[in-house]
């Protein structure tokens, strides 16, 4: 709770229509950690369908009475598209010191819940969609960073949009050259 640290990557998401699903965590028993996960998509426009993030941190199941910070998105992310996603928290233990960045962008969010005064210090492993707390992540993941502190503005910019990309997601299959 009282450590700052933030999360970078690149994703694409995938997925069946309507079907949540877990992106990454790393969670210990009774939920203690972090997790980010999606609702299941809706049409947006544009023949695409998206998503609400939803970020959780802290100790407890979704909803449960104990302690955490739990957001969601208020705009759906978009399916099918390469976005940058950044979490900076800054270890005040407020949802306030949460902030979501989607292509350097912020992202504005709906608090939840509000109450977290434990540790999210824990053992567990980090996973990437793991099944037995959701539906495993459908889609790409790449150039996953943590930080030990929040990223500057400029950071972000930096692996957004300056930082050559090493793997280009998309959805469609590569050629293979013979």
């Amino acid at each position: 709770r009282d450590q700052s640290f933030s999360i970078a990557f690149w994703f694409n998401k995938g997925g069946s229509a309507g079907q949540e699903l877990t992106l990454l965590q790393k969670l210990a028993p009774r939920q203690r950690g972090y997790e980010l996960a999606f609702d299941g998509s809706v049409p947006v426009g544009d023949l695409k369908r998206g998503s609400h993030l939803y970020v959780r941190i802290g100790s407890g199941l979704p909803g449960d009475s104990l302690e955490s910070i739990e957001l969601k998105s208020k705009p759906r992310i978009r399916m099918g598209v390469p976005q940058h996603l950044v979490l900076n928290y800054d270890g005040s233990g407020k949802a306030a010191g949460v902030r979501l960045f989607l292509d350097a962008k912020p992202l504005e969010v709906e608090v939840l819940q509000d109450r977290l005064t434990g540790s999210i210090r824990n053992l567990g492993q980090l996973e990437i969609g793991n099944k037995s707390f959701g539906n495993p992540y459908k889609g790409n993941l790449d150039d996953l960073r943590i930080y030990e502190r929040q990223l500057t503005q400029a950071e972000i910019e930096q692996l957004s949009f300056h930082e050559p990309i090493r793997f280009t997601l998309s959805a469609e299959p590569r050629k293979q050259l013979s």
